[in-house]
């Protein structure tokens, strides 16, 4: 603990966190179900942080203090802005595909040319005749664009359950090239839980969702695109003490959480102090 109580925070008295006179400084939140979780600290008021030095053209800039170069901060803040943006996408995803066990991959292909609004449309429409193929009954998925290698074409991988579905009547549902089953056991590896073989499998598809992640992306346009009704809930607590709040953590979602990452073996990470768990 004695590591984390820096000389700035004790020169600023019994509440280190000015957005906070409580004094519960660690918050932990728990997305139920894909077995993930954080237990962070009270950000920092920031009073020590770097200052602008000056501006050009109503331009604000600062000197790195490692390098010493000039850099303009509207540049830097919009990317570290799309940067974090891109990071949370792609946790969300992963949330997403492990709490509902998303272990199964389709691709689907197109034979001609189509654009990136347009095959949208056709998987969501795809997606209500699979529902209607399965009797009616509603599912969990979740599918990501991938550009193919001409630079013209789009491939959609879509995660879903682990069930068997008759290949042919895919094929015929789709109608706009060709449906493959990835049968690589991405998701199913044996001695694999279901929940981290989805894990497993999301985080092959956030591969694919970062190189749909171009300039041309327009403002508001999702990332990815999931099945509703089946989204994470998650559960936050605040505490005042860390040893309170690991308490509290060991008892939810059926327990089984050890530590998988920290901020500080995190490069470049520019948060609060963060730990994160994973349970099985």
């Amino acid at each position: 603990m004695s590591a984390l109580v820096t000389e700035r925070s004790k020169r600023r008295g019994p509440f280190p966190c000015p957005r906070d006179i409580t004094g519960l400084r660690w918050l932990v939140s728990v997305a139920e179900g894909a077995g993930e979780a954080v237990i962070v600290a009270c950000p920092d008021s920031g009073a020590d942080r770097e200052r602008p030095v000056g501006s050009a053209s109503g331009n604000a800039f600062r000197v790195d203090p490692g390098t010493g170069e000039v850099v303009d901060i509207a540049a830097e803040r919009e990317k570290k802005n799309r940067d974090r943006a891109n990071r949370r996408a792609k946790k969300q995803l992963r949330q997403y595909v492990a709490k509902n066990r998303l272990t199964r991959m389709w691709t689907l292909t197109y034979s001609e040319i189509t654009p990136k609004q347009q095959v949208k449309r056709d998987v969501n429409a795809f997606m209500d005749e699979w529902r209607i193929l399965k009797g009616g009954e509603a599912f969990p998925y979740a599918y990501v664009l991938e550009l193919h290698a001409d630079g013209e074409r789009w491939h959609v991988h879509v995660a879903v359950p682990k069930e068997y579905m008759d290949k042919h009547r895919l094929q015929a549902a789709w109608g706009h090239g060709l449906v493959h089953f990835d049968d690589s056991r991405r998701g199913t590896r044996r001695g694999v839980s279901e929940r981290e073989g989805a894990r497993r499998l999301a985080s092959y598809l956030a591969k694919y969702m970062g190189k749909s992640l171009g300039d041309d992306r327009e403002r508001g346009e999702h990332r990815y695109e999931v099945a509703q009704g089946f989204a994470v809930r998650r559960v936050s607590m605040r505490f005042a003490t860390l040893d309170g709040a690991v308490r509290w953590l060991s008892g939810q979602d059926g327990g089984g959480w050890v530590l998988a990452w920290m901020s500080s073996d995190i490069d470049q990470w520019d948060g609060p102090v963060t730990w994160g768990y994973l349970s099985g």
